[in-house]
C-alpha cells in the first residue's frame, strides 16, 4: 500500500497537468451569436458567421442562387478556404488572408461593370460585422 501512494500522487499530478494544458489551448471567442459581413461588395455577396458558446462555428455564403457552407467546425484562429487562403476574425471585422497569411486585395467589385476601362484601386479584403435579423 505504501508503494502505491506515491504512484497515486504522481498519477494525480500528471492528470492535473494534462487538464491545465487543455484549458490553455482553448481560443477565446470574439463573440457568440450571428454576424453578417460583405467582403466582396455589391448585392447577393453576403456572408455570415455563427459562433456558439461551445465554440462551434459556421461560416456561410449567401448568394442569389442560395447559400453554402464555407467552414464548419470549432472556432479557430484561422478558418481555411478552398483556395488555400484563410478567413480570420480580428476585432469587429472579418479579414481574408492569402496562403502566406497576408491580407488579400481586390475583394471589392468594380462599381461600373459597363465600362471596363475604369480602374479601381485594389481594396483590402476586410469587412466590418453587422447584426442583421434577416440573416
Amino acid at each position: 500500500m505504501k508503494k502505491l501512494i506515491p504512484f497515486c500522487f504522481l498519477f494525480a499530478f500528471i492528470g492535473s497537468a494534462c487538464a491545465n494544458t487543455n484549458i490553455k489551448q482553448q481560443v477565446e471567442l470574439p463573440f457568440t451569436g450571428e454576424r453578417g459581413y460583405n467582403l466582396y461588395g455589391g448585392n447577393n455577396n453576403e456572408q455570415s458567421i455563427v459562433i456558439k458558446p461551445d465554440g462551434h462555428t459556421e461560416i456561410t455564403a449567401i448568394t442569389k442562387g442560395g447559400s453554402y457552407t464555407l467552414y464548419k467546425g470549432k472556432y479557430a484562429d484561422r478558418f481555411p478556404l478552398e483556395d488555400g487562403g484563410y478567413y480570420k476574425v480580428i476585432g469587429d471585422s472579418m479579414i481574408e488572408l492569402d496562403s502566406s497569411g497576408n491580407i488579400k486585395y481586390e475583394c471589392k467589385m468594380t462599381p461600373d461593370f459597363d465600362n471596363p476601362d475604369i480602374y479601381v484601386e485594389p481594396m483590402p479584403c476586410v469587412a466590418k460585422f453587422y447584426e442583421d435579423e434577416s440573416l
